[in-house]
Order: C-alpha cells, then sequence, then structure tokens
C-alpha cells in the first residue's frame, strides 16, 4: 500500500454537490475547505483524477467561471465601502460640501 495515493471514485456529475462552507475532514490539520482544495486543482490534474477530459475541461471552466464571479462581487463591495467612506469624509467637512454645491 502506498502512503498518499488517494484512490478517486467516479461520480454521477448529477449528484455531485459541493460542500463549500465546511472543512473537509481528510483535510486534517489543513484550513482549506474542499472546494478550495478543487478550486487550486489544474485541468491536468481533474482529467487524471476523473478519467474524463470533456468533464474536466467543463468542471475546470466553470469553477474559473465562479472564481471570476466572487472576485468580481468582493471587487465591486470594496469599491463600494471606499465610496461610502469617501462620502463620509466629505459629510465632516462642511466648506467641501459648499464647494461641490457651486
Amino acid at each position: 500500500m502506498r502512503v498518499g495515493a488517494v484512490s478517486t471514485p467516479r461520480v454521477d456529475m448529477s449528484n455531485l454537490q459541493i460542500k463549500w462552507q465546511k472543512l473537509d475532514s481528510y483535510n486534517g490539520a489543513k484550513t482549506k475547505t474542499a472546494g478550495q482544495l478543487l478550486i487550486l486543482k489544474s485541468v491536468k490534474k481533474l482529467i487524471q483524477i476523473t478519467s474524463d477530459e470533456k468533464s474536466s475541461t467543463a468542471i475546470h471552466k466553470e469553477l474559473r467561471s465562479l472564481l471570476a464571479l466572487q472576485t468580481n462581487r468582493k471587487r465591486n463591495a470594496t469599491k463600494a465601502e471606499l465610496a461610502e467612506q469617501r462620502l463620509s469624509q466629505m459629510k465632516r467637512k462642511p466648506w467641501m460640501q459648499a464647494k461641490l454645491n457651486n
């Protein structure tokens, strides 16, 4: 028996659900969730795991699009928060408000 070798069973993709918020008990001391570990896998590694090139490519593409969507949401939230901070700073300076109204 090889140490560290992982056997991954084939999974019906329609039943695949990833618990993004909970830590995988297999991780032990690691702090990454199963979804985070899946995102880190390359297409080549996914093909090795699933033995199916088309589904692995589709999974990787979908994960990348979800990651890009999350990144955009975080970026927009940060921009909105910074805009709110700038507005609150301007409200503390009445001379700045008078300048903007003229």
